[in-house]
């Protein structure tokens, strides 16, 4: 008897994705796929055969055993499909978000967002969630800081600040803060956009962003 997997999923691509993955699998598994929240319960309360789920929370793969008739579809099943989609993490990352020359694309809320690489200026930890500011928008993902680093995939999008990610492509210059109260000095980093608020560069990261900056850029810094 096959088993009645639900993945929800929103992403037709992903989704395809780990159905060929889930196949690769030696059980026998009948995915039905849901793209939202709303019509996954819509097809659980018409359903009584499924057994279980894969819900795509945007960082992971969250499983849910509904039921385990003649141990169908057990703990330790569910444990290996989850484990399946580990595996394929970093294929699902691909696949979700690809930097094609200088264009990125993201899973956010469910849906995919399109910008350019060079229209990015940092992102910033908030809590549990990740805020990435570009030219046009900013956007809330519930990526980390270093998974975000690895989506976008560029050299030069790098840590300015233990809780800060910054493109060094478009900083204008570096200004140190004047705090006599201060025992450690901080600096602010200026973006050639004047409408984008500075953000913070500690000591610890300073080195490795001036090494980033052009020569033209370095001769306008303030130290």
């Amino acid at each position: 008897m096959p088993i009645n997997l639900l993945l929800v999923e929103a992403d037709e691509k992903i989704a395809k994705f780990c159905q060929d993955e889930l196949q690769k699998l030696d059980m026998d598994i009948n995915t039905i796929l849901a793209k939202s929240a709303e019509e996954a319960l819509s097809i659980l309360s018409g359903q009584t055969s499924i057994h279980g789920a894969l819900i795509d929370t945007g960082r992971f793969f969250l499983p849910i055993v509904f039921k385990a008739d003649n141990d169908i579809l057990g703990i330790k099943d569910l444990i290996r499909i989850t484990f399946k989609m580990i595996e394929a993490n970093e294929d699902k990352g691909k696949a979700i978000s690809k930097n094609n020359g200088r264009e990125i694309e993201l899973q956010v809320k469910g849906k995919l967002v399109h910008f350019l690489y060079s229209d990015v200026f940092y992102a910033k930890k908030e809590g549990r969630k990740t805020i990435l500011v570009t030219r046009k928008k900013s956007f809330t993902t519930p990526y980390t800081l270093k998974e975000l680093k690895s989506m976008i995939g560029e050299d030069t999008f790098v840590n300015c600040h233990k809780s800060f990610l910054v493109n060094t492509n478009n900083i204008k210059k570096i200004d140190e803060v004047s705090y006599t109260n201060l025992a450690v000095k901080t600096w602010n980093i200026i973006f050639h956009d004047a409408n984008v608020k500075p953000c913070p560069l500690s000591v610890n990261y300073k080195k490795a962003i001036e090494a980033l900056l052009p020569d033209t850029d370095k001769g306008k810094k303030k130290k």
